[in-house]
Parts: structure tokens; sequence; C-alpha cells
């Protein structure tokens, strides 16, 4: 059901699954951009105002297409690739299916830090890694 965000007065769609019942009927009902800035520090009173709905927005269609991508990477693209790959990597022994598994993730995650951040911000990123692991030591 579409109701009026309580901040911001956008409407939003509502998935209390009672929403008419007289349990909800006084619920501040939130849309996701105010969700988002309550959930980055913005207070109740500058929702409306706050000069990060824009970014807030941005931010969410965002991670909308990255949603829809990772469906359609993993309804349309994975089906090949499991066909062509199963035979191999059941015949791989658990701990070789474990690094296997490891090592990919590991490369996706540096990948994505190298888009995301400049060279400077990962010279940093790595020297405190690096810090991080001599305390442990």
């Amino acid at each position: 059901m579409k109701m009026n965000c309580f901040y911001c007065s956008e409407i939003t769609i509502c998935s209390c699954p009672d929403h008419e019942s007289e349990k909800y009927k006084d619920a501040r009902h939130t849309c996701e951009v105010c969700l988002h800035l309550m959930e980055i520090g913005v207070k109740e009173d500058e929702l409306k105002t706050s000069d990060k709905r824009e970014g807030a927005k941005n931010f969410l269609l965002s991670d909308l297409m990255s949603n829809i991508f990772s469906d359609m990477l993993v309804d349309d693209i994975f089906k090949d690739f499991w066909a062509e790959e199963k035979k191999i990597l059941k015949d791989l022994s658990k701990k070789d299916l474990a690094n296997e598994s490891f090592y990919s993730g590991m490369l996706a995650a540096f990948n994505f830090c190298f888009m995301k951040y400049s060279e400077g911000e990962l010279d940093q990123i790595i020297e405190t890694m690096k810090e991080q692991l001599k305390k442990e030591e």
C-alpha cells in the first residue's frame, strides 16, 4: 500500500503486513531515502531538507542497479558457467575447492577496491592492513 513518508511526505510503499490495523495507525512510515539518511547519521528534523537527499537517492539507485545486475549474472550467466565448470569443481578435493573459492573471493574484493578507491587511498588501506598484521604478530 502506498503511504506518505512521515519525515519528508514523499509517497512510499508500505510493507507492513497489517498496515490498516489499529496497531499501525499512528506508525511512522519511512521512505528508503529517509531510512538511508538516518542510517548515515542525519537527524530526524533535518531529513526533509538535507543536502544529502540527492546523494542518498543516487546511492539507492546504484544499489538497486547492482542488485538487478547481480540477479542477472546469477540467473543467466551462472547457468552457463556452472554447466561448464561443474565437472572440474566436482573433481577437486574439499581443500582445493576451499582454496579456489577463497582466491576467487579475494580477487573480486581486490578488483572492487581498485575500481572504488584512488591510488592514494589504496596505499593508505594497504599500510593500515600491514600495521594491523604487525600488531597481531
